[in-house]
């Protein structure tokens, strides 16, 4: 599988890492219009464009600008806990992690009963 390539939402706006909220809405505004696919008509532009919206999404955002600080460019991926979107399953009780995985086996009530996770029966 190939390696996701680096995007560097600050280089795409032509801003600094220290830009305020203002900078980058200006910069944005300046973007759009240039690459907006209805005022460039180069097949290139609308791509370019899309690029701009992505960084302004997460630039503009700031709790997203503060992952995206600490993390970088996957910060969506880690969101919920750092398995990429995907929510833990737990028991009823929040107590029993393999709760999922042991109702999968047909034993979760029961090992739920007892205290043991994933236990067995």
């Amino acid at each position: 599988m190939a390696t996701p390539q680096y995007k560097d939402y600050y280089k795409t706006l032509g801003v600094s890492k220290s830009a305020s909220a203002e900078e980058i809405k200006k910069a944005y505004r300046k973007l759009a219009r240039q690459y907006h696919p209805d005022v460039n008509k180069k097949p290139e532009a609308e791509k370019r464009f899309k690029e701009v919206n992505e960084a302004n999404e997460v630039l503009s955002d700031p709790d997203k600008r503060k992952r995206y600080d600490t993390i970088g460019p996957d910060f969506a991926r880690y969101a919920n806990g750092g398995n990429g979107g995907a929510q833990q399953r737990m028991s009823p009780c929040g107590r029993c992690a393999g709760f999922a995985e042991a109702a999968a086996r047909g034993r979760a009530r029961s090992d739920h009963d007892r205290g043991r996770a994933g236990g067995r029966a």
